[in-house]
């Protein structure tokens, strides 16, 4: 169980495993943050952006780019790194709505679920993975928001 909780046999607590796993992107986060604060790097974008040259997917029709696999982690400074402040803002007024909307249901099934999925993208990040994994999650938000019975 130990080993499951941290990660790799190497680390002996929380915070080494997170400084193992978490803190190199952190600091490239970081680097970024201080360089472009206002309107970030770009969406979906590497932190660096020497990794974005072959990982590319593009379209075989228009080449246009499709997908470009990222790896942020930690949901905070992704969404400040690729957003900005500005993109924050709007992203926090998000999830505000969502949260307000969600704790006024006074069901505590959907509640959980809610929190479930959103607090699960704090340590992993795949919100925006609309593809994968954040595209589950958002279905299962957007579940909350559904007129039925069970709400009322």
């Amino acid at each position: 169980m130990k080993n499951f909780i941290y990660k790799r046999e190497e680390v002996h607590n929380i915070q080494e495993a997170f400084e193992y796993s978490r803190l190199s992107q952190i600091l490239k986060m970081t680097k970024n943050i201080t360089k472009t604060p206002v309107y970030g790097i770009g969406f979906a974008l590497p932190s660096n952006h020497k990794q974005l040259g072959s990982n590319i997917v593009r379209d075989p029709i228009l080449n246009l780019p499709v997908s470009s696999p990222t790896e942020k982690g930690f949901l905070p400074f992704a969404i400040i790194e690729e957003t900005g402040i500005v993109g924050s803002f709007f992203f926090i007024f998000i999830m505000y709505f969502i949260l307000h909307k969600v704790l006024n249901t006074h069901n505590s099934s959907v509640t959980l679920v809610c929190l479930s999925a959103i607090l699960s993208n704090i340590g992993e990040m795949y919100f925006f993975s609309f593809g994968g994994m954040g595209l589950i999650m958002w279905l299962l938000i957007g579940q909350t928001f559904s007129p039925s019975k069970q709400h009322k």
